[in-house]
């Protein structure tokens, strides 16, 4: 039988584990003979106790990780997939939710090709709405080749969207952990997004929960996480530089917002507003002809699953 382990940052987050331990459960339930679950805890927050009453269940093996100090959360990450047992890795955050069928939309999947499978997802804005992740099929094919996360950015809410074999996720990425917590999502998709081997589920399976309190909403902080992400990759083995100097474009682009001296708008910063003009229009006439053809993504999303 597969084995997915499920991997939960923790930090004083007592008050998640009910609903987290239910959707486990529940997902569990549904994979019935197609794989057993591993639910690892990691706790980031050592000063407290992980409520283990509140998780624990019959339905999933549990395990509970305890950090010596706060090491952020691509450190829990990394943390939850070295003590892992599972051959697929599987990522959410603490306050994040997911349809009852998720694990087994996204194992179901696979093929003898596939390294990850990502579905679609709903994320929360700060006025109240939600919007689909992908609301067009050119951005669900952009977001399995590696090359356009350099390009534009993440297109994926959180990897609790996506299922990850585990002998895949390079060791690059769990060797240069990030101090600034945000971008060590981007970073892995940069690294491990190869679209031949990556493939797109059609199904809500995701909802990104807007708590007030999430760090992808503070686009300063993602800056410089960028710039630290950007910092790994110039050490790396990736292939086409070209990717990475623009990707080194838009971080220059995004970081002189809050530069003291906002005057250097040099041409490259300007080079890279109209390379990402081009692009975003590449992208906008894919999603006519993929519409043409009739590859359209199914929106039906019932919002009681997520209430």
């Amino acid at each position: 039988m597969e084995k997915i382990s499920v991997i939960i940052p923790f930090y004083k987050g007592n008050e998640h584990l009910s609903k987290l331990r239910r959707m486990i459960e529940v997902n569990s339930d549904n994979l019935q003979s197609y794989a057993c679950v591993e639910l690892i805890i990691v706790n980031d927050s050592p000063w407290i106790d992980v409520d283990y009453n509140c998780i624990s269940s019959e339905k999933y093996e549990l395990k509970i990780v305890k950090h010596e100090r706060n090491g952020g959360i691509h450190q829990a990450r990394v943390s939850g997939i070295l003590e892992s047992s599972g051959n697929y890795i599987y990522m959410l955050d603490q306050d994040d939710e997911i349809s009852d069928d998720c694990l087994l939309s996204l194992l179901s999947s696979f093929d003898d090709d596939t390294e990850v499978v990502f579905g679609n997802g709903i994320y929360e804005v700060p006025n109240g709405s939600s919007k689909f992740v992908f609301d067009n099929y050119s951005k669900a094919m952009a977001a399995k080749n590696g090359n356009y996360y350099l390009y534009l950015g993440n297109f994926l809410s959180s990897p609790g969207q996506c299922l990850i074999k585990k002998s895949v996720i390079p060791d690059f990425w769990k060797n240069n952990i990030m101090k600034t917590n945000c971008s060590d999502d981007l970073f892995l998709w940069i690294l491990l997004m190869k679209k031949e081997r990556v493939k797109f589920c059609n199904k809500v399976v995701y909802l990104h929960k807007n708590t007030g309190k999430n760090v992808s909403l503070d686009k300063k902080n993602g800056y410089f996480s960028d710039e630290e992400v950007l910092n790994f990759l110039k050490r790396s083995d990736i292939g086409n530089k070209f990717p990475l100097w623009i990707f080194k474009l838009r971080c220059r682009r995004n970081l002189s917002k809050y530069s003291s001296n906002r005057k250097k708008m040099n041409i490259f910063n300007g080079f890279y507003n109209v390379f990402e003009i081009l692009i975003k229009l590449k992208l906008k006439v894919c999603s006519y002809v993929y519409f043409l053809f009739g590859k359209c993504l199914d929106k039906t999303f019932i919002k009681r699953e997520y209430r």
